[in-house]
């Protein structure tokens, strides 16, 4: 008889980021692009330690995400490329997490070159520059390009024009 069968273990219970909550399509007729979502309230920060594949689910989420958003700017678009829309109004920086960061990054790139027309963050709080000069080594350099904040509803270094339909 196994001893396996008497062990009781503790599941460690943590709040999971609901993938639909936290990224999704944004669909709309006044858009040149597949617009992909990203609500930071919806953010649960994991302890790695407690649950190693805790971020798993919401890997495989946003890249199948991804995927839909190409499928979407190919056929609807006639375009090769998304925009990444991150809305961090009511976020803290206590959900930000490094390691997620750093390994989205990796899988993003490997999987996605070339695919990504602009990532626009709004409502970041203050202290989120200094985390993002953190990550920016990280990210490729022709794709740091493509980073934009915006601020009091303008964001430089684009014309709002270039991604709206007529």
């Amino acid at each position: 008889m196994s001893t396996a069968a008497t062990v009781s273990i503790k599941e460690y219970k943590f709040p999971m980021t609901v993938p639909e909550d936290f990224c999704y399509l944004y669909s709309s007729e006044k858009y040149k692009y597949a617009v992909v979502c990203i609500d930071g309230r919806e953010f649960k920060k994991i302890k790695l330690k407690k649950s190693p594949g805790g971020y798993d689910k919401l890997y495989v989420h946003i890249v199948n995400i991804l995927r839909h958003a190409l499928d979407i700017a190919k056929e609807k678009y006639q375009s090769r490329e998304y925009i990444v829309y991150v809305d961090m109004v009511n976020t803290s920086m206590k959900q930000f997490d490094i390691t997620f960061a750093k390994t989205l990054i990796v899988i993003l790139e490997s999987t996605f070159q070339d695919t990504l027309k602009y990532c626009i963050i709004k409502n970041a709080p203050k202290l989120f520059k200094i985390i993002y000069r953190l990550i920016y080594p990280f990210i490729d350099k022709i794709t740091r390009k493509k980073f934009m904040f915006e601020k009091n509803g303008k964001i430089k270094k684009i014309d709002i024009n270039e991604f709206m339909s007529s």
